[in-house]
């Protein structure tokens, strides 16, 4: 995994804003754009993560070690850093990392920004035909074999639903939860039931957008700067 690092630096800071981007993240450019509003409008450090295998990072792509290299790198930072509060911005399977790493650190995580978070996972014979398409669409992506790639993904779903997650967020958490109303990958549906399950209940927006968010993304970026200093 790489971070890119914006805004100030993290040494003297009590806060740090962290974006997870979604699978593979090509269209939306890793939500690299978001990063830079957010620390240029909050004078506050932000960090992006670029998971192995996808993008400018090495290595292979597998949910589960997509999954585990991130809860590794938070678990070092927060240790590295004992005072440190973090807010958290995922989009789509990065909004399933985020929700996953605000419910494993609860006490941590000052708050919370979901963009049309992944929520259901489909089964392995469904996302094999996706996941081959992208190898062959994306070539610079380093995945293991699509069939390994859906049985994987399939198993990080079942293992750990977003139901289970929400259970366990701080009851003090802010929540900000954008939702795409023309979404094939995490229809609205699921989000509106989600969200009834919150501790605390989140500002939730239906956003005139697809999934990928590509659409006015400075007013995007304005909004979430907005929230995250709030």
């Amino acid at each position: 995994m790489e971070i890119a690092n914006f805004g100030p630096s993290l040494e003297a800071a009590q806060e740090l804003t962290i974006f997870m981007h979604g699978f593979p993240g090509l269209r939306s450019k890793q939500n690299e754009e978001l990063a830079q509003i957010c620390a240029r409008e909050n004078q506050a450090p932000v960090q992006l993560l670029f998971y192995s295998g996808l993008s400018r990072a090495g290595g292979t792509f597998s949910f589960s070690s997509c999954f585990e290299e991130v809860v590794s790198y938070f678990s070092q930072l927060l240790a590295t850093h004992p005072s440190l509060h973090v807010k958290l911005v995922g989009h789509s399977w990065g909004g399933y990392l985020s929700l996953m790493i605000a419910s494993r650190f609860p006490e941590r995580i000052k708050k919370l920004v979901l963009i049309s978070p992944l929520l259901k996972f489909a089964s392995a014979e469904v996302a094999a035909e996706s996941f081959t398409q992208t190898a062959l669409q994306n070539p610079q992506l380093k995945l293991i074999a699509p069939p390994e790639l859906a049985k994987d993904f399939a198993m990080v779903g079942s293992a750990l639903s977003a139901d289970r997650m929400v259970t366990q967020l701080s009851p003090e958490l802010d929540v900000l939860f954008l939702q795409s109303r023309e979404d094939a990958i995490t229809p609205a549906i699921f989000a509106t039931e989600l969200v009834a399950k919150f501790p605390k209940t989140p500002r939730y927006e239906i956003v005139e957008n697809d999934h990928s968010f590509l659409a006015d993304r400075p007013q995007l970026g304005a909004k979430i700067a907005k929230f995250l200093r709030g």
